[in-house]
């Protein structure tokens, strides 16, 4: 079951007499001249109503209409009574709705402008249209309404350059930005397993897609490696299960219209690595015109978290062991159940390949070295072993526990990855499984890593046949005086039961 949470964070369009939307005009064919004179238009209308009589001019405060993650243009009526020579020394900043123009932190830019002072909008207006300052190409990122304080210059403190340097310096309330967009989702899935996520809308948006991108590689917007792309599967819900989609929607179909009368995009999601995963959305130009691939820039908007939960992929350290000696073997992270299973390929197949599986050396059975009889080992079942792991906890806030499978044994020096599925149709009472974890692409998620040492296994020595012969045995590990080797025939394997016998 995957735990979401949904808060539409969408405003109401009545909070203000006069709403302005830049929408459909940035980044458009139009003149950047042709636009300030539009907003211009728009800011100087007087609207009669209750709260804002006739003539009172800039009581008005005008809200403004943003897409999340997309570029626009921002005009504030500000600069009534400055001239050309001063206007630039004024400032504006977008504080979260609620705020008070001139309380403390009113210098501070709200952290959804990205990238920071993005359009220069920490730094005065790019230009004026009468007492309209503008600024070109601001870009907020994440949903929501923000106020707009202003931080009114003056001959003096221009001269001194010492304007809008203190909270108080920015009394002067400029009116609102709505930044509209899906609402905030927060997630918690497990590694590897397919989850299904939506996103909503008040009205059908066309083309409008999601990426997913590692939080701590950089903020939506930016573009990703090989790696992190590598580290999620996105696809729509209702593909097929193998089609890999970075992207969903078509761009010829709208959102479906949900049961509660909102729009929605629904998407069905794989993750692989134990880390925060920011969703990443964009609402219109998400493709390149010269070549159709990704327009990662256009994917600028903030619209939910996935905290998964499985093995730790990050801080595992390499596990040890000798050829040909039983061991434990560990993986560590939150959420982890008697459903788990690993695979231990050699290090050139990587985790989530068709042909992932155990690898030629890794012992189905183990025999000797004490045991009465050859067992199976356990790693091809449940851990046999968990252990809390209280001082460690993971992104989703669970603290971590190690499942242990033990013994396992693996007959050649080498590295060896970890990859760990869990099959959720195992019944630990009948001991029955519908097989989910039963093909190699099902273990996407790398676990750990066993560095096995000991001696070389493809070494060959030339000997003549009745005639003394000397030879040297290659190890990394130094050897001691109870190590020994036995010399069998090629056709006999070194793990017949018989030849414990003595």
């Amino acid at each position: 079951m995957v735990n979401a949470w949904r808060a539409r964070a969408w405003s109401s369009h009545d909070a203000s007499p006069l709403t302005i939307s830049s929408r459909s005009l940035s980044r458009t064919p139009c003149s950047s001249w042709a636009l300030r004179c539009f907003l211009w238009l728009c800011l100087c209308c007087t609207v009669r109503s209750e709260s804002n009589p006739a003539g009172s001019g800039r009581g008005l405060l005008q809200r403004q209409k943003f897409l999340a993650g997309q570029f626009h243009h921002l005009g504030a009526p500000t600069l009534a009574g400055l001239d050309n020579a001063i206007y630039r020394s004024g400032r504006v900043r977008f504080r979260p709705l609620g705020s008070t123009c001139g309380e403390p932190g009113s210098s501070v830019m709200d952290a959804a402008v990205q990238p920071p002072c993005v359009g220069n909008i920490c730094n005065g207006p790019a230009s004026r249209v009468g007492d309209l300052a503008v600024w070109e190409d601001v870009r907020v990122v994440r949903v929501g309404v923000y106020q707009l304080c202003w931080c009114r210059p003056t001959l003096t403190c221009q001269l001194l350059n010492t304007c809008c340097g203190e909270d108080a310096d920015f009394g002067e309330a400029a009116g609102e930005v709505e930044v509209v967009g899906p609402g905030w989702i927060l997630v918690s899935p497990v590694l590897g397993q397919g989850f299904r996520f939506e996103l909503v809308y008040p009205e059908a948006l066309p083309g409008s897609q999601v990426l997913l991108r590692l939080r701590q590689e950089g903020p939506c917007g930016l573009p990703r490696d090989a790696a992190e792309v590598r580290a999620s599967l996105l696809r729509g819900d209702g593909n097929v299960e193998d089609e890999e989609l970075p992207l969903a929607t078509p761009l010829d179909q709208a959102a479906s219209l949900n049961f509660t009368g909102d729009f929605s995009d629904r998407y069905v999601a794989y993750l692989y690595r134990h880390l925060t995963y920011t969703v990443c959305w964009c609402a219109q130009y998400c493709f390149k015109h010269e070549d159709g691939s990704i327009n990662e820039e256009a994917f600028g908007a903030e619209v939910g978290l996935f905290y998964p939960r499985g093995p730790d992929t990050e801080n595992m350290a390499p596990q040890y062991a000798v050829a040909g000696v039983s061991f434990a073997l560990y993986v560590q992270g939150d959420r982890l159940s008697v459903k788990d299973r690993v695979l231990v390929p050699e290090s050139s197949t990587l985790c989530g390949d068709p042909d992932t599986g155990h690898a030629l050396a890794f012992r189905s059975y183990i025999c000797g070295r004490g045991q009465s009889s050859c067992i199976a080992t356990p790693a091809n079942g449940p851990p046999t072993s968990f252990e809390d792991m209280a001082d460690m906890v993971g992104e989703s806030g669970l603290s971590f526990q190690r499942g242990g499978w033990e013994p396992v044994q693996i007959d050649s020096p080498g590295t060896y990855r970890i990859c760990w599925c869990v099959d959720d149709t195992w019944d630990p009472v009948k001991l029955e499984s519908h097989g989910y974890c039963g093909s190699g692409f099902q273990y996407g998620v790398e676990a750990g890593l066993v560095i096995v040492q000991g001696a070389v296994g493809d070494q060959e020595f030339p000997c003549s046949a009745f005639q003394p012969c000397q030879f040297e045995v290659h190890s990394e590990l130094p050897f001691d005086a109870e190590d020994q080797i036995l010399m069998l025939a090629r056709h006999v394997s070194c793990f017949v039961r018989e030849l414990w016998d003595f």
